[in-house]
């Protein structure tokens, strides 16, 4: 059984656009059919797993980026980014690379840049049936409701596309960790950050911590801070809550005695 290619030989062998050798189209096409190996006790997710991961981020991003995307691994968390692209440009031709391919590191702060390089792909959803998939999410349910994390006088919230806005902490100050950390995060959102890159900026490293004094409980961070661990954060600011969600929301300590959220 073939192994895994390593990301930066994948990378090489697409980066061109142009026709790819015999060999590593049969790459592709073993990977597509789960056909490889990494020769040890690791298994990697197989290429319908990571699909389905990518077709939900398209979906994420439709709203704002329509069918012309870039998407980093930061979105993604997937282990094989570039077969996953090339396969969609070069085999079943769902999707139409750019030029605009690579790596980037995150701007921490002014000069100061995340230690890790992430892949990232420009491109244009070209297939019929992915099309309509990326444009059909469960944003149209009637109890989907846009939400905007925002903050005002340093108080965070969450505000309704109606106006209806819930408070989620306390006032929080500009000389300590939380306020910096949710600063960073709206402005790092729907990238992972690694655990040592929030210490660079936020100067702590806890965060789950960092999270809990944002306001954000057990049952909201699973909804703002999916696949956030100890080791490094992901958040989502913008996004569609159900009315079970906002459910959620109503029962946080800081809404209780507020019916219909804070004004």
């Amino acid at each position: 059984m073939d192994r895994y290619w390593s990301e930066q030989e994948v990378y090489v062998a697409g980066r061109s656009l142009k026709a790819p050798s015999d060999k590593f189209i049969l790459y592709l096409k073993k990977f597509k059919d789960d056909e490889l190996t990494t020769g040890t006790v690791e298994r990697l997710q197989n290429y319908a797993q990571q699909r389905e991961a990518l077709t939900s981020v398209m979906r994420s991003l439709y709203l704002t980026e329509s069918y012309r995307q870039i998407i980093n691994n930061q979105h993604l968390m997937i282990s094989n980014f570039w077969e996953l692209f090339y396969i969609l440009h070069y085999l079943t031709r769902e999707i139409e690379l750019t030029n605009n391919i690579g790596y980037h590191r995150t701007e921490l702060a002014a000069g100061v840049y995340a230690i890790t390089e992430w892949p990232y792909a420009e491109f244009t959803i070209i297939d019929t049936e992915l099309r309509e998939a990326v444009a059909t999410s469960s944003s149209k349910k009637k109890d989907a409701h846009e939400a905007s994390i925002i903050i005002e006088d340093r108080i965070i919230y969450v505000k309704l596309s109606d106006g209806k806005r819930y408070r989620i902490s306390r006032k929080l100050r500009t000389n300590l960790a939380p306020h910096s950390f949710i600063e960073h995060v709206i402005t790092h959102q729907r990238t992972r950050i690694s655990r040592q890159d929030i210490k660079i900026v936020v100067g702590s490293s806890d965060i789950t911590e960092l999270v809990r004094s944002c306001g954000f409980n057990k049952s909201l961070k699973a909804i703002f801070f999916p696949n956030t661990t100890e080791q490094e954060a992901y958040f989502l600011p913008q996004l569609k809550l159900t009315n079970e969600q906002i459910g959620v929301l109503k029962k946080h300590k800081w809404n209780k005695a507020r019916k219909g959220g804070t004004v």
